[in-house]
């Protein structure tokens, strides 16, 4: 058993409970996930109390999207990932479905790209760091291994000059970040 929060009806903050559940195990395409941090977001507020562009199928309720944690189990047909990799979860699936509220979660594998946490050396010099890409189970920035994406990079506070001098680079506005529609959360105006 594990604690989740789920709630039996629509409404505020006060409708969450904290619960036992029995998770199980993933299924096809699935991984069980040890939480270890929760993002808590608008549509999730807006799910609970009804007012999202989809509502609960069934009470209690799951609730939550954005998870960061350890994998602990695998389903069948689930590749690229392995026990204990550090994963977070992105807003690719429907809380209907699943939810990440709890101490372990199930997700669908496709939710649940790797840490890209760039790599802390450790004491004795060497690298202590989680995978940097969904599809290598090695670490790209370790000499020698490579990785079938490239690793994400911090944005800075402005961007290289493209200067072909070698004169003190000019000031450039700041780069903004990228956001992408993952098409999973759209405003719905209700009259």
């Amino acid at each position: 058993m594990t604690k989740a929060v789920r709630f039996a009806a629509e409404g505020g903050p006060d409708v969450l409970e904290l619960v036992d559940v029995d998770l199980g195990e993933p299924g096809p395409g699935e991984l069980r996930l040890r939480v270890e941090a929760i993002g808590l977001n608008r549509a999730e507020a807006m799910f609970r109390a009804g007012t999202y562009f989809e509502r609960p199928r069934e009470f209690p309720a799951k609730l939550g999207y954005s998870a960061a944690g350890i994998v602990e189990a695998l389903g069948d047909g689930v590749t690229g990932f392995a026990i204990g990799d550090a994963v977070n979860t992105v807003a690719g699936f429907s809380m209907r479905d699943y939810g990440v509220y709890g101490e372990a979660a199930i997700v669908p594998a496709s939710a649940g790209p790797k840490d890209s946490t760039p790599p802390k050396p450790s004491p004795s010099g060497g690298r202590s760091s989680p995978p940097t890409a969904r599809s290598s189970t090695k670490d790209a920035s370790a000499p020698g291994t490579t990785s079938s994406s490239p690793p994400r990079r911090a944005v800075s506070g402005s961007r290289p000059s493209t200067s072909s001098t070698t004169s003190a680079p000019s000031p450039s506005p700041p780069l903004a970040p990228k956001r992408r529609n993952t098409g999973c959360w759209t405003p719905v105006r209700r009259t």
